[in-house]
């Protein structure tokens, strides 16, 4: 009997040293329109001891950590004290102010490897976030790869300056900066002796990105992480040739959100997942506009507009989109001459055969900004809003045909009116707080408290059992 008692005791130690090994702390991020705020984590150097081709959701967890954490204007303390937390050194930090990629890198050893990790900035950009609408003529969508040829040199940098040789790679990204750790895992994987690293010592993990390679091979240490309610993975379709290269981890999956479709008759009103309407829209828009149209037509303005947009602080950025999305849409709603003049079904035929109609339209909506110019949201300094009215007649100009197109020919559903109607419900599955709890209920960790406390008060009744137990058999044979 007292052994019996001896190996359930012993059977307690192994499960706490496990504990033990695990860093329980937390970290800070800024989530989409609220203020900053601090998350708990679950680190573990045991994540990095087995080959990056077997899949591990502990590790996806934390990798999506790391990816937010880089979510700081101007300044990179979140990813820093994170790095510090789990064991990390020689943190070096560059990009951060200005329009090319924010990156913090950092080493520690394990066992006789060192690990260099690698975190992209993806959320509370700067001016780079305007190169998501550099696509390019050809080959991988030229924004994020120019970025990424950035960060392929920072990395290979950093392994010689640390005299770093028997290298393991963790590379994480989100959104955009997701779609540059893909381009950047496959770069590494086609030139591992560059970066003193092998296949299954590659760990990259991206999260809500866009396709960008024209690269059509899947590579196994390559992880795409996809809500597949976000807008923003559809955002450049294999239509135009691009690609995602990695194992596909599909979240949300058990959420049905649906959308109203934004009928031409509003009585005959009905919903569509959001995912499959997602599906259908970019499917439309892009067998209606080519790479090669918007590369000539759209990319330039499109580039400088967020660029202005991007070089305001968030609260500016908040002003601009109210300027848009209230002050003018609702002026353009209460106004009958204008919908009488522009939008009246006579005119819209004509503007879809003669250009002329559609300067026309952008002078329309120029004078009505010029309304707003006293408001509180109007934040443009003169030379911005000379840009701003610049580039707003080619944008008006190659996406009015698409949108009248879709107007005259989409009896069940247009396109065009069922995305602005439904925009605020759709764009909230991009926010990382919103990602961060589906992953949070996959992960066990994130339960790890409640499991350990189960566990302690089960084994706490087997010991007092074995106790009483022992004492009885005691009692019985000194009688």
């Amino acid at each position: 009997m007292k052994k019996t008692l001896i190996l359930t005791i012993l059977l307690l130690i192994p499960c706490r040293v496990n504990a033990l090994d695990i860093v329980n702390a937390k970290f800070r991020y800024t989530p989409a329109f609220e203020d900053p705020i601090k998350e708990k984590f679950y680190y573990k150097d045991e994540y990095f001891i087995k080959s990056s081709k077997i899949e591990d959701i502990h590790l996806l967890t934390m990798s999506y950590n790391l990816a937010i954490s880089t979510f700081e204007v101007e300044n990179t303390k979140y990813v820093t004290e994170l790095y510090e937390t789990i064991g990390f050194k020689n943190i070096k930090t560059e990009g951060i102010n200005d329009n090319t990629i924010g990156t913090a890198i950092a080493h520690k050893k394990i066992e006789n490897y060192d690990l260099v990790t690698v975190a992209i900035r993806g959320g509370q950009y700067q001016t780079e976030w305007a190169n998501n609408f550099i696509v390019g003529k050809n080959g991988n969508a030229k924004g994020f790869n120019d970025s990424s040829k950035i960060v392929n040199k920072r990395i290979k940098e950093y392994i010689k300056t640390n005299k770093l040789k028997n290298v393991k790679l963790w590379i994480v990204g989100y959104s955009r900066a997701g779609a540059i750790a893909n381009l950047t895992g496959v770069y590494i994987n086609n030139h591992l002796k560059e970066f003193k690293t092998k296949e299954n010592n590659l760990f990259v993990y991206t999260f809500e990105a866009p396709a960008v390679s024209i690269d059509k091979k899947t590579y196994n240490n390559i992880y795409n992480i996809k809500n597949k309610n976000d807008i923003v993975p559809f955002a450049y379709p294999s239509n135009w040739g691009f690609y995602t290269n990695g194992k596909l981890i599909e979240i949300g999956k058990n959420k049905k959100i649906t959308v109203t479709y934004g009928l031409l008759n509003e009585t005959e009103a009905n919903e569509v997942e959001i995912n499959k309407f997602l599906t259908n829209y970019f499917n439309w828009l892009t067998q209606n506009l080519s790479r090669e149209t918007y590369y000539e037509e759209l990319e330039q303005p499109l580039n400088e507009l967020a660029t202005i947009f991007f070089n305001k602080s968030p609260l500016e950025r908040e002003k601009i989109y109210n300027l848009f999305s209230e002050n003018l849409l609702n002026s353009i709603i209460l106004d009958l001459n204008f919908q009488n003049e522009y939008l009246n079904d006579e005119n819209l035929e004509l503007m879809y055969n003669y250009n002329y109609l559609y300067y026309d339209l952008t002078k329309a909506i120029i004078n009505k900004l010029d309304n707003f110019k006293n408001n509180e949201n109007f934040v443009f300094t003169d030379e911005e809003y000379e840009t701003l009215k610049y580039n707003l007649y080619p944008i008006v100009k190659t996406l009015g045909p698409i949108i009248y197109k879709d107007y005259i020919e989409e009896h069940s559903m247009n396109h065009f009116k069922t995305l602005i109607k439904n925009i605020d419900k759709i764009v909230i599955n991009h926010y990382p707080q919103h990602n961060l709890e589906i992953l949070h209920n996959m992960d066990s960790n994130y339960n790890l408290r409640d499991n350990n406390m189960v566990f302690y008060i089960i084994m706490l009744i087997v010991c007092i059992a074995t106790l009483i137990t022992y004492n009885i058999y005691c009692e019985k044979k000194n009688k």
